[in-house]
């Protein structure tokens, strides 16, 4: 991987550990070895296991029986709150979903000292 933070293990099992200044996030397909990986690390340094992923970077983590919701609840209702929005009326979305976006370059180019 080019990412400087995110490192794997190959072994039989996959093993992804992200590094954040002083964060680490342990993914993987096997209980047990990432247990193995995090008691290595707490013999090397000084850490703490906080359990579950549940916040990172301003992204929230949800698990459940089907899987792992990600979300940015707690941003969106604080920029609400900075904005002092928190009370406004919720509206959906004024773009086409199925709207498709492509490239014209038949365009002529536009005068940019019109703006000025």
């Amino acid at each position: 991987m080019n990412e400087h933070g995110i490192y794997c293990r190959n072994t039989t099992n996959e093993l992804i550990i992200c590094l954040y200044v002083d964060d680490m996030i342990i993914i993987g397909n096997n209980e047990a070895e990432m247990e193995d990986f995090k008691k290595n690390m707490m013999n090397q340094f000084e850490t703490s296991d906080l359990g579950n992923l549940t916040y990172f970077l301003g992204i929230e983590f949800e698990m459940n029986s089907q899987g792992v919701i990600i979300h940015q609840r707690k941003y969106v209702l604080d920029v609400l709150k900075r904005f002092k929005m928190l009370n406004c009326k919720p509206i959906s979305t004024l773009v086409d979903t199925g709207l498709k976006i492509s490239l014209i370059n038949d365009e002529k180019e536009v005068d940019l000292t019109l703006f000025m």
